[in-house]
């Protein structure tokens, strides 16, 4: 008798403890904050600071209020010679992160800006998760356009940024991958590593987090970003996957 008093006893605790973690769940921070851009930035030279770009955006949280002060540039991808794609990032003090995307004229040094092609209208100010990497001379990525990719042969060459220095670090097996249209794809099969100076690495590995969408049966580029939180609430750099689906 006892023993089923003890039963239901753990058993009505369960369902309490599983009750207020659902209410803490619903009501936990799991939104981003919102950027706001400077419609005055139009135009990005190749000797502007970034900085320059970071000039009157703002982002702003719906508890944490105001995060301006942890915007930075994410990532700046050449789209062509006349125009840049810029994507900022801010996140709030509960580490969710938002990033926003817009696309520039692009003025190399000697370049007239009045010959240059605006963005296509509908381009900019586009929400979505993509990429890390740093811009590449127009020689350089035309090169990169042209080369095959392929499993066998891609290797990492991003660089990526830690946060800060108690921050985890996630590396992938390789920037790039392309596959068949109906082809199986498993995000996490490359991830090469993950290391941290308190977790492990098997706990990190179940919390990665992977963002982007991606359809193995539609033909296309998909970019999918990689993070993971530790036990201490600190966040990895982004690490990124280009899959090409064809």
């Amino acid at each position: 008798m006892s023993k089923k008093i003890v039963t239901i006893t753990l058993c009505f605790f369960c369902v309490i403890l599983l009750a207020i973690s659902g209410v803490l769940y619903i009501y936990s921070d799991r939104e981003g904050p919102k950027i706001t851009l400077n419609e005055n930035i139009t135009i990005y030279h190749s000797s502007d600071e970034k900085s320059v770009l970071l000039e009157g955006v703002q982002a702003y949280d719906n508890i944490d209020k105001d995060v301006s002060s942890t915007l930075r540039i994410y990532n700046l991808i050449p789209l062509n010679s006349n125009n840049v794609k810029v994507i900022y990032i801010a996140k709030d003090n509960s580490n969710n992160m938002t990033l926003k995307e817009t696309t520039l004229i692009y003025v190399d040094e000697g370049a007239d800006s009045e010959n240059l092609i605006d963005p296509e209208e509908g381009s900019a100010n586009h929400v979505s998760v993509v990429g890390t990497e740093f811009l590449e001379t127009e020689k350089e990525a035309s090169k990169k356009e042209n080369e095959k990719v392929t499993e066998e042969s891609e290797t990492v060459t991003e660089e990526e940024e830690i946060l800060n220095p108690e921050a985890p670090y996630i590396t992938l097996s390789r920037t790039h991958v392309t596959k068949e249209v109906g082809s199986i794809f498993s995000p996490l099969e490359y991830v090469k590593d993950i290391v941290d100076d308190i977790d492990e690495t098997n706990n990190l590995y179940r919390g990665i987090i992977v963002t982007g969408d991606y359809d193995m049966s539609v033909a296309g580029t998909y970019v999918l970003s990689y993070h993971v939180v530790d036990s201490d609430n600190n966040t990895s750099n982004i690490a990124v996957l280009t899959l090409i689906v064809k």
